[in-house]
């Protein structure tokens, strides 16, 4: 199973430490203004009803917006509140600590320093699988290389051999681990996981399984991961294969491991709760794991933690005041509020905002689909090559000036309470309107819309009107981020035609989807949490396009073998001695995007829980009633 579990960082502190409004008493009226549900409103025949279920005593109840998905280990299966569940039955490995901050589940964490990381040059075979250094993966082909030796390929001796590097990472288990069912949960379950992604044909296992040479049990406390030559990777954690309980599962296929209904099979835990019953459509009760290794007298604090199915904000928000919901999780999608909603719900209840991983981007299609079929010519194209010039790429940023831009929108946007993450400033100081003359972009003096046309621009037909278009999805703040991008574009004699779309339709796959399809000019995109680094977003050949049935993530369509070297080495040092390279200055040397906020989530709690500090949505099992 590969499911890997999403990690935040809050950078707001609770509400009840910055707002003193919240000790105020809970109040019983709903707010004035109208709150959308946060999933298309249900049948009269399919509201669950949560009356008509006992909900345990001593409970801590967390009310989801959806059911979690019962296919629990299907990888495709990521939405908010299955990933709810799963932050109860299952903990991040390398991020569990003790009390003296020592790793949780593993003796120590995999490092250089300590010998479990060990690079080293090995010899390669024609035929075998290796990783260039420009990112690609290939099989090493006779014919070719010549070519691979321009790309981190050594020719050891004139007798064929020739060398790259390799990583293996080992990773050692503590002994006395359990499953939730009191068998030993070992090396042999963290293999059957990966072999059982190997078997199948989840596109989610891709990325992980291509840089993977070989992973094994050395011993039933030990498992040792190689990559393919040539990988170095950034991050040791990514390839630790979240296990299966192979004394349930051994038997069966991966596609059938992927179809068990946890919901009547109900799965075994490694975290803090299991799953005792789970009613369809209505709730599911979850009781502490007695072999939880963060285990205390005091955490978990409740004997009983229930998952409320309830659709309906608004009528969750109702069952927060009345003391039948404790929390409301991230499935309510408390993003799509505009800012007057959400200080109105802060003046009875807790918000929490967690950055998380992910990013707002705006996106450059830099390549559109268009370009692949008929090739790029000026005078027939349907569209110009607006940002093939990367001096045009930089002055377009210089006139969304992101800093500004994100400070202004975000307050606009959230409440005042929520404090603004640290933004990355301009490392180039740069006149967009002297530059935009440079590359050829003239303001005409008869325009009275003041827009921009093309004078000898390189690729682009003398006269084009500097007229964009920007597709962007329904979350509040990039409904504003939008209307923000028209004004500053426009200052700088940029017009910008706004295409507003379902985050279902952003997200729709080629060629359909317009993103995907690689058919926009410009693109607010919110990406989620991924293994894969920010820069492998825009990697060659990564483009969706016909050849890979548009299995592709770089919808910019940058094509740069700079950029793709680059981007093997980010986060990447082999010794002491090595420069790291920045992923942040890599994409904004190069500019396939803007990069303009991080990601977050929103949810709910009551005055009636006591929160430790620094704690996220990962953190209930630590959450105590406020005597």
């Amino acid at each position: 199973m590969r499911n890997k579990k999403l990690s935040f960082l809050l950078f707001c502190l609770i509400l009840v430490a910055c707002n003193p409004v919240i000790d105020s008493p809970v109040s019983t009226s709903m707010p004035e203004t109208a709150l959308p549900s946060a999933t298309p409103a249900p049948t009269a025949t399919s509201i669950p009803s949560t009356t008509a279920t006992t909900v345990p005593e001593n409970a801590l109840k967390v009310c989801l917006a959806e059911e979690p998905s019962a296919y629990l280990y299907d990888p495709s299966n990521s939405d908010l509140a299955t990933q709810s569940l799963f932050d109860l039955i299952y903990v991040d490995m390398f991020a569990a600590q003790d009390d003296k901050g020592k790793p949780a589940y593993l003796s120590s964490l995999p490092s250089l320093e300590n010998g479990d990381i060990e690079i080293s040059n090995v010899p390669v075979d024609i035929g075998q699988k290796i990783m260039l250094n420009n990112g690609h993966i290939l099989e090493l082909s006779e014919d070719e290389l010549p070519n691979y030796l321009n790309y981190g390929l050594v020719e050891v001796d004139d007798e064929g051999e020739y060398q790259t590097v390799q990583t293996q990472i080992i990773y050692k288990l503590k002994a006395d681990l359990k499953w939730s069912d009191n068998q030993d949960l070992t090396s042999a379950d963290f293999v059957f996981a990966y072999q059982s992604a190997k078997a199948s044909s989840k596109l989610e296992y891709q990325w992980l399984l291509e840089r993977t040479a070989s992973f094994e049990a050395q011993d039933q406390h030990t498992l040792i991961w190689k990559g393919i030559p040539g990988f170095v990777p950034a991050d040791s954690s990514a390839f630790l294969w979240l296990p299966l309980p192979e004394h349930r599962y051994g038997t069966l296929s991966a596609q059938e491991i992927y179809a068990i209904d946890a919901s009547a099979q109900l799965p075994v835990s490694w975290g803090p709760y299991q799953i005792v019953s789970w009613e369809d459509g209505k709730q599911i009760n979850l009781q502490p794991n007695s072999n939880f290794v963060l285990q205390t007298a005091e955490f978990p604090a409740f004997e009983n933690l229930t998952f409320i199915i309830q659709p309906e904000l608004e009528a969750a928000i109702s069952m927060l005041e009345t003391g039948e919901c404790d929390v409301l999780d991230p499935s309510y999608r408390f993003d799509f509020l505009d800012k007057e909603q959400l200080e109105e719900l802060a003046e009875t209840h807790n918000l929490v905002f967690e950055n998380g991983q992910g990013s707002l981007d705006l996106v450059f299609g830099i390549m559109p689909a268009s370009y692949d079929v008929d090739y790029y010519s000026p005078w027939i194209s349907e569209r110009q090559d607006f940002f093939g010039s990367l001096e045009t790429r930089k002055a377009i940023s210089a006139c969304v000036n992101a800093p500004e831009l994100v400070a202004e929108i975000f307050h606009a946007a959230l409440p005042d309470f929520v404090s603004l993450p640290d933004l990355k400033e301009e490392t180039e100081e740069i006149d967009p309107l002297q530059l935009l003359e440079e590359v050829g972009w003239l303001l005409p003096e008869d325009d009275p819309e003041g827009i921009r046309v093309a004078d000898d621009v390189p690729n682009v037909m003398d006269g084009t009107r500097f007229s964009l278009r920007l597709l962007f999805g329904d979350k509040e703040i990039e409904k504003l981020l939008a209307e923000a991008l028209k004004k500053n574009l426009g200052q700088c004699g940029i017009g910008l035609d706004l295409i507003p779309v379902t985050e279902n339709e952003l997200f729709e796959p080629g060629p359909q989807g317009s993103l995907y399809g690689r058919a926009f000019d410009l693109a607010l995109v919110s990406w989620p949490e991924t293994e894969a680094k920010a820069c492998e977003r825009y990697l060659s050949d990564r483009i969706p396009s016909p050849l890979n049935n548009w299995d592709g993530i770089n919808v910019a369509g940058l094509i740069s073998p700079g950029f793709d070297e680059l981007c093997t080495s980010v986060g990447v040092k082999t010794d002491e001695d090595d420069k790291e390279i920045k992923e942040d200055d890599l994409i904004q040397e190069y500019l396939p995007s803007i990069s303009l906020l991080p990601d977050y989530r929103i949810w709910v709690y009551s005055p009636r829980l006591i929160l430790p500090d620094d704690s996220g949505f990962s953190d209930l099992w630590k959450f105590e009633l406020n005597d």
